[in-house]
């Protein structure tokens, strides 16, 4: 076959794809982290904004879920409107305590790409210091662990 029929073949064969799957299959490949964030919205506790947030540049409410070390977080505002929103336009934070008094936490989206990182530091008088870190290999290595724990727990299609 010349090398025009065989790409008009492929055209076709993905457009048909299209079809069959429809746009809103092809939309939810670029929210792998849909489940999760319906997860967040639906089972969350409510609370008001915390220094992480505003590190991060989020703005409160905001729902939240813990298990053991683990934490995962996200503004209640796009709760109702997931399934319309820009996948890059929700956020999501997860967390995981290495030690007492010290956690690092995760700002992503619903692509589930690692836009930040910091640490939380606990402090007895003044509550917890959060700063930002570089995304190494180790923190990336941990982000996904994080995700993974959450995955596994909250969306039942991963």
């Amino acid at each position: 076959m010349s090398g025009r029929i065989e790409k008009a073949i492929i055209g076709i064969c993905f457009a048909i794809g299209v079809l069959l799957v429809g746009p809103r299959a092809l939309a939810d490949e670029q929210r792998p982290l849909l489940g999760l964030a319906k997860a967040i919205c639906e089972q969350g506790i409510r609370s008001d904004s915390t220094k992480l947030f505003e590190l991060f540049q989020l703005k409160g409410p905001l729902v939240f879920m813990s298990e053991g070390a683990e934490m995962l977080a996200a503004q209640l505002e796009p709760c109702g409107r997931l399934e319309q929103a820009e996948p890059q336009s929700v956020f999501l934070v997860m967390g995981h305590r290495l030690e007492p008094g010290v956690a690092v936490f995760f700002l992503t989206n619903m692509r589930g790409e690692l836009i930040r990182a910091a640490f939380g530091v606990a402090e007895s008088d003044s509550g917890p210091v959060y700063v930002a870190v570089d995304l190494t290999d180790e923190i990336r290595a941990d982000f996904k662990s994080a995700k993974t724990f959450w995955m596994t727990r909250c969306d039942p299609s991963y």
